[in-house]
């Protein structure tokens, strides 16, 4: 199955792969997140997993903002 090479794969770049159960995309697609990964360059590790065989389509990671925040029942903190 493509999920599980796509997977090991992920796995073999530094991230946690985890399968998104009871959830497809809008084409009946799995969806894998991935915890963990080293994001040196997006622009180039977008590339390298959309030409991992089995991927269809990784939401970009060109729009990805790193944001530091400590939440508490009374207040979010922003941390640089």
């Amino acid at each position: 199955m493509a999920r599980s090479a796509v997977s090991r794969e992920l796995m073999r770049m530094g991230g946690k792969p985890i399968y998104r159960a009871g959830f497809i995309s809008d084409n009946g697609h799995q969806i894998i997140d991935i915890h963990n990964l080293p994001i040196d360059i997006p622009y180039e590790l977008e590339e390298k997993i959309n030409n991992i065989p089995g991927v269809v389509k990784t939401e970009s990671l060109r729009k990805i903002v790193l944001v530091n925040l400590c939440a508490t029942d009374d207040a979010i903190q922003f941390i640089d």
